[in-house]
């Protein structure tokens, strides 16, 4: 098995954190839970447009953990994730469209129109973005045409098929909102430098020093 988490890597977090039950597959999970975290997010967001930040030690690892684990699993399960049951369709949804849009040119997102027709007006709110989109706001999106490949799947789907996959991903949005708020309160940074670190704690034995 190839990882990206180096031998040197899950010593130093197992040494910070006073554990040697700490996996690789941990670590993995941890990072994935930091990178959603709303004040890491906001610290580094100017170094996150252009590079990958530094990582944190945060005081409370496992509950970084456990959301990274949760946010994982369904974001790359989200096809077979349970449906937000819209109500009140207000139109049909044409089988094969050729365009979706949120309401106002794009700008109000609890609208949600079908080849320029109005299916639903009462979206819930998510507030959980990828490249400033929310899951189910990548349905609009526009793809440049390409003489070779085509990028627009909706022309072979069934109206059905599309307010399936709506749903789905209204849930995978709100279900993001849901784990990540659960870390909102959550310390994110520990005062640890990990050379000065490596130097004390190789000085002092086994004794761990913070700072």
């Amino acid at each position: 098995m190839i990882d990206n988490v180096t031998d040197e890597s899950l010593d130093i977090y197992r040494k910070v954190y006073q554990s040697d039950a700490i996996t690789k597959q941990d670590i993995f999970w941890y990072v994935y839970g930091m990178l959603h975290h709303p004040r890491y997010r906001s610290k580094y967001e100017e170094f996150l447009i252009r590079d990958l930040p530094r990582i944190p030690f945060a005081p409370n690892f496992r509950a970084f953990v456990k959301a990274g684990m949760e946010l994982a699993h369904l974001h790359l399960n989200w096809e077979a994730c349970r449906r937000y049951r819209l109500k009140d369709q207000l139109s049909d949804i044409p089988d094969f469209p050729y365009r979706m849009d949120f309401g106002e040119r794009g700008k109000d997102p609890t609208k949600f129109l079908v080849d320029n027709t109005l299916v639903f007006d009462n979206l819930p709110k998510v507030n959980y973005t990828v490249n400033g989109r929310t899951p189910h706001g990548w349905l609009t999106y526009k793809t440049k045409k390409h003489p070779y490949i085509d990028r627009y799947p909706f022309r072979h789907m069934t109206g059905d098929q599309i307010r399936a996959m709506l749903e789905k991903l209204i849930r995978v949005g709100l279900e993001s909102d849901r784990i990540i708020e659960s870390l909102t309160e959550e310390e994110f940074e520990m005062d640890v430098d990990v050379i000065q670190f490596n130097i004390r704690h190789k000085n002092k034995g086994n004794q761990t020093v913070f700072g």
